[in-house]
C-alpha cells in the first residue's frame, strides 16, 4: 500500500484507497521497483566452477577407470617407463570364447569349440610391469616390444579397439599362456629360462586353453 500511495501524483488533500483504485484504473497496475536479485552474485562463482570442471575433464580425457571390467590393455592405460616401481600382489588369466556370432562366457575348465577363438582377460591386483607370453609359440604377446609396460590394478583384455583373438592351432588342440606382473622391468631373452628370468620379484599367472578334439 505504501508503494502504491508513493506512486500517486502530488496532491494537497488526504489520499484514500479510492484514489489508489482510480489511479490504477486510469494508468494500469502499480509496478514494484525492480531490484537486482541476489542470484547475480552467484554468476562469477558459477563461471569459475564451470571452467574448472572443463579443464579437469580435458586433462583426464585420455584416462580410464583402472577398476573397470573389459577394458582393452593398450597405450591408453599402460605407461612405458622403467623408473617406476611396482607393487604386484597377484595376476591371473581368464578365458572367453569368440565366434562369428559373438562372444560367450566359458565356464572354468570347459573347452572351446573347434571354430571358436580364445579371448584372454588379465586380472591384476596391485601395480607393476605386465607381460603376456604364449608358451606354445615361445613368444611375447604383450607388449609388442620386449619392454614391459607399467599397469594399474584392474581387469583388462589384450587389444587396441577390440580384443586379440587366439584361434586353435593346426598342430595342437591346446595353447598355454603365462602373465607376469613384476616390480621392475624384466626382459626375457631365452624362453627356455622364462620362469627363471621371471624371478621372485614377479607374480605369475598361467592358463591352458583347450579346444574340443577334432571329429
Amino acid at each position: 500500500m505504501g508503494l502504491q500511495l508513493k506512486g500517486l501524483p502530488p496532491t494537497s488533500r488526504i489520499l484514500t484507497l479510492r484514489d489508489v483504485y482510480e489511479y490504477e484504473a486510469a494508468y494500469g497496475p502499480f509496478v514494484q521497483e525492480s531490484r537486482r536479485g541476489l542470484w547475480l552474485y552467484a554468476v562469477p562463482v558459477l563461471i569459475v566452477s564451470l571452467v574448472g570442471i572443463t579443464l579437469l575433464t580435458l586433462s583426464n580425457s585420455g584416462s580410464r577407470n583402472p577398476l573397470s571390467e573389459g577394458g582393452f590393455l593398450s597405450d591408453e592405460i599402460a605407461i612405458r617407463t622403467p623408473t617406476m616401481v611396482g607393487y604386484p600382489d597377484a595376476v591371473s588369466i581368464s578365458i572367453g570364447a569368440h565366434q562369428a556370432s559373438g562372444a560367450r562366457a566359458l565356464p572354468q575348465g570347459a573347452t572351446l569349440r573347434g571354430f571358436e577363438s580364445a579371448i584372454l582377460t588379465i586380472h591384476v591386483a596391485g601395480t607393476g610391469f605386465l607381460s603376456l607370453y604364449d608358451l606354445d609359440e615361445s613368444s611375447l604377446v604383450y607388449p609388442v616390444t620386449p619392454e614391459p609396460w607399467f599397469v594399474l590394478e584392474g581387469s583388462w583384455q589384450i587389444g587396441e579397439d577390440s580384443p586379440l583373438l587366439f584361434p586353435r592351432s593346426d598342430f595342437s588342440s591346446s595353447r598355454g599362456f603365462l602373465a607376469a606382473l613384476c616390480e621392475e622391468p624384466v626382459v626375457v631373452i631365452d624362453y627356455s629360462l622364462l620362469r627363471e628370468t621371471l624371478n621372485e620379484k614377479c607374480k605369475i599367472g598361467e592358463v591352458n586353453v583347450r579346444w574340443e578334439s577334432a571329429r
